[in-house]
């Protein structure tokens, strides 16, 4: 039986655990005509500089539904963790995509967690262990 915390890019918490697999699915940040992942790989100097240059209000959108998928696709059991869902759809996804995941794989278990955060979840706030069985 395989396990997945899979958060919103919202959390920075990323424990080390050989036992469950921790990741997250990304905001879109939007400065004019430019996009921006949210992930690993985002060059923040160049998203600040479009911002900068933009005339318009930047904004976000939240993780898709199919990012949502792909991740609890890939273990047994999950737990997702999304930012408040009263800033965010990223909750709504997530919920919609744990409904696609189990018409799929109805034998695996997805738990959706509200934050109910209205900033960066780090793991103390979390109040989760990597889960050993129970679920």
């Amino acid at each position: 039986m395989t396990w997945k915390i899979v958060t919103d890019s919202s959390c920075d918490w990323a424990p080390e655990s050989p036992a469950c697999a921790v990741s997250s699915v990304p905001f879109i940040i939007s400065a004019g005509h430019e996009d921006f992942v949210d992930d690993a790989a985002l060059q923040v100097p160049a998203m600040l500089d479009a911002m900068e240059r933009c005339d318009m209000a930047s904004h976000t959108s939240c993780p898709t539904p199919q990012a949502w998928l792909e991740e609890f696709e890939q273990a047994d059991r999950c737990i997702a963790i999304a930012i408040s869902s009263r800033l965010s759809g990223s909750m709504n996804s997530a919920q919609i995509a744990c409904e696609l995941a189990l018409e799929r794989a109805p034998e695996k278990r997805i738990a959706v967690l509200d934050s109910r955060r209205n900033r960066p979840l780090r793991g103390s706030h979390a109040g989760l262990d990597c889960p050993g069985h129970g679920f």
